[in-house]
């Protein structure tokens, strides 16, 4: 058997793991693929399977180790290099990103899903002009795809050519082009944003409206109530007091948590005016770290019903998660200083997603009783 190749045994296990996915049993899902690229380590689809668990659980390395492994046994796949490339932009690593979305269109050039990921990670670093050149024909012959609207309805904004902008992204917004609802909201707000941009309030109050009014969701009491309940059965008064304390005086992380209008920006501002600190805003990683601690405990409960036990297991070997680079392109601010300063993290999220760095500082914001609504 050739090398790269699937045996026919190999191909039944690939289709049940496949259905165990869509039947959302992870574990085993994992589990049988881990068996399957272990007996052959060339097993591409295996390692491809592999990286889009990893992916769904916000673990972009390990999701871009797999898909690297599925392109060494098929470099001539587009399909495997676009989910290289994929896990490159989640990592936030745009020139590798873009190298494999190359790769990908090299061997399927007309792919309209590369181009539209490709021009999407140019305009996030600031290539509108390049953006705008793979995606304006598709959007002249009124052929494009969702993605290249929106790689088209940011470059614009970035260009400040906000009329341009307004058209495409409320063309896409129509409720008959058959989009989800968050994608819809999503180009309502585009073109809420470029209105604003040219003074006409008016119309710009009016598409946030119907925003707000396309994504409105019914609030159901025991939807809100649960996660809650399993915060406080996680975060007892006994865990609470082992976590790190305030008068700790190395110079670690800070994490500012709360809810969404609790004081948080707020707190971030003043102690980042401090010379020797520096906030890093609102970070996607703790995020995945939630959710990777999450995982699959047991019976495919994710985070936070996860054990207090395991959470803590865990402590001893997490890091920081706040990125080199981020906190590099900070830190140029603070010329000649030889220690590194206080890095703040501010989370407009529950407590319960502060990863355990060892030592970290948490600052947690709290709304009081009588404080208004959030506007």
């Amino acid at each position: 058997m050739e090398c790269g190749m699937t045996s026919r045994r190999d191909s039944a296990s690939l289709q049940q793991a496949q259905q165990l996915l869509e039947r959302g049993q992870i574990e085993a899902a994992e589990k049988l693929l881990r068996k399957l690229v272990r007996r052959d380590k060339r097993l591409a689809e295996g390692h491809a399977l592999l990286g889009r668990i990893a992916s769904r659980q916000a673990r972009h390395d390990d999701s871009r180790q797999h898909y690297l492994q599925a392109l060494r046994s098929e470099p001539d796949s587009s399909r495997y290099a676009f989910l290289v490339a994929w896990a490159y932009s989640a990592l936030g690593r745009a020139s590798e990103a873009i190298e494999y979305y190359d790769r990908a269109l090299l061997r399927d050039p007309d792919n309209k899903d590369i181009l539209g990921r490709k021009a999407i990670t140019l305009e996030l670093v600031g290539n509108a002009t390049e953006a705008l050149e793979i995606v304006e024909p598709f959007i002249e012959a009124t052929e494009e795809t969702s993605e290249m609207a929106v790689a088209y309805v940011l470059s614009k904004q970035r260009l400040q050519q906000h009329r341009e902008a307004i058209r495409i992204a409320e063309r896409w917004a129509a409720e008959e082009m058959g989009l989800a609802i968050p994608e819809r909201v999503a180009f309502t707000y585009y073109a809420a944003k470029s209105k604003e941009k040219l003074g006409d309030y008016d119309a710009a109050f009016e598409s946030y409206c119907l925003a707000n009014k396309v994504g409105a969701r019914p609030i159901s009491r025991d939807a809100i109530r649960r996660p809650i309940d399993a915060l406080i059965e996680v975060f007892s008064p006994d865990l609470v007091p082992g976590f790190a304390q305030a008068a700790n005086s190395s110079i670690r992380p800070v994490f500012i948590v709360g809810m969404p209008r609790s004081g948080t920006t707020l707190i971030e501002q003043i102690v980042d005016a401090h010379p020797q600190a520096f906030g890093l805003g609102e970070i996607t990683d703790i995020e995945q770290i939630a959710t990777q601690l999450g995982g699959q405990p047991s019976g495919g409960v994710g985070f936070p019903p996860v054990r207090a036990a395991a959470f803590r297991a865990d402590t001893d070997r997490r890091r920081s998660p706040i990125p080199a680079s981020r906190a590099e392109a900070r830190r140029q601010r603070l010329p000649g200083r030889e220690q590194e300063p206080l890095q703040l993290d501010q989370s407009r999220a529950d407590p319960a997603v502060v990863p355990p760095v060892p030592s970290s500082l948490i600052v947690a914001a709290i709304r009081s009783t009588p404080a208004p609504p959030a506007s």
